[in-house]
């Protein structure tokens, strides 16, 4: 029982840093892998393209510095 559960955690924690390594989130598919099966999440996975060059945020336009983070996420969202 103790050996199924540690290799169950441990396959669990290798999809998690192989997904990190495909552009995807390590934690979130960890504990996917935790919930279902390390076996169908790693498949899962294998499936799905690489993500690449994702740009986790919007550029700010170029302009007067805003003077608050209301102001920022504004110019950000382009809701001026």
């Amino acid at each position: 029982m103790f050996t199924t559960v540690f290799f169950w955690i441990g396959f669990s924690v290798v999809v998690g840093v192989a997904s990190d390594t495909r552009g995807r989130n390590g934690a979130g598919w960890c504990m996917l892998a935790l919930v279902l099966t390390p076996l169908l999440a790693g498949a899962l996975l294998l499936a799905l393209p690489r993500r690449t060059n994702i740009e986790p945020f919007a550029p700010v336009p170029a302009g007067p510095k805003p003077s608050t983070d209301y102001e920022a996420y504004l110019a950000r969202t382009g809701q001026q």
